[in-house]
C-alpha cells in the first residue's frame, strides 16, 4: 500500500481586500469574537452584527423587571418607603429621551411600556450613538448598574416604614442585653473572687 503525502500549507483568506495566512484553519477575526473554519478553497460571504432580536429580548426583559419592582414596591407600600423606587426613577427621568429613541415610554402610573416596532428599527441600524446609549459612560446599563448598586448598598432599614422604632427597638434590646449580661459577668467574676 502505497501512502500519499501532501505537504501542509498555511490557509490563506481574504478579509475586505486585504490577504491573510494562518497555520491553522481555524481563523479568528475581530480580535477573537468571530470565529471560521476553513474547509475547502472558495469565496464566501461572512456578515458580522449585532444579534438584534438577543437585543430586542433582553430590553423587554429589562423593562418586565423594573415594572416588576416597582409593582412589588407599590404593593408592599405599608412596608417599604416609596424612595425604594427613587434610584431607578432618577435613571429613567435622566435617560427618558434616549430611551425614547428605543421605544422605551413611561406611561402615567410610572411603569414603562415598549413600542415594540420602534424598538426592532432602532436595532435594525445599529451605530456608534446607539452603541453609547446601550453601555456609554451614561448609558441605560451603567445608569441602571449605578441605580441598583445604590439600593444594593443601604441599609434595609433605609427603606423601612418604621424604621426609626425598629432600629429604637432593636437598640434597646442590645444595650438592655449587654447591660444584662455585663451585670452577670461582674456578678460571677466578684463571687469566684471572694467566695
Amino acid at each position: 500500500i502505497a501512502s500519499i503525502k501532501t505537504q501542509a500549507r498555511d490557509a490563506a483568506y481574504q478579509v475586505d481586500g486585504r490577504t491573510y495566512t494562518a497555520s491553522s484553519n481555524a481563523v479568528y477575526l475581530d480580535d477573537g469574537a468571530v470565529q471560521m473554519d476553513l474547509k475547502s478553497a472558495g469565496t464566501a460571504t461572512l456578515t458580522v452584527g449585532p444579534d438584534s432580536q438577543k437585543i430586542q429580548d433582553a430590553v423587554m426583559g429589562l423593562v418586565a423587571s423594573l415594572n416588576d419592582y416597582r409593582n412589588y414596591i407599590e404593593k408592599n407600600e405599608t412596608y417599604i418607603k416609596d424612595s425604594a423606587l427613587s434610584p431607578v426613577q432618577t435613571a429613567m427621568d435622566d435617560l427618558k429621551d434616549q430611551l425614547g429613541t428605543l421605544g422605551i415610554t413611561q406611561k402615567e402610573d410610572g411603569s414603562l411600556t415598549v413600542d415594540q416596532a420602534k424598538l426592532k428599527s432602532a436595532l435594525q441600524k445599529p451605530s456608534a450613538e446607539l452603541r453609547e446609549l446601550m453601555n456609554g459612560v451614561d448609558g441605560v446599563a451603567t445608569q441602571l448598574e449605578t441605580a441598583v448598586t445604590r439600593l444594593g448598598n443601604a441599609s434595609p432599614l433605609t427603606f423601612a416604614q418604621e424604621a426609626e422604632k425598629i432600629q429604637s427597638d432593636f437598640e434597646d434590646f442590645i444595650y438592655n442585653s449587654s447591660a444584662g449580661m455585663l451585670k452577670r459577668v461582674l456578678q460571677v467574676s466578684l463571687l469566684n473572687e471572694y467566695a
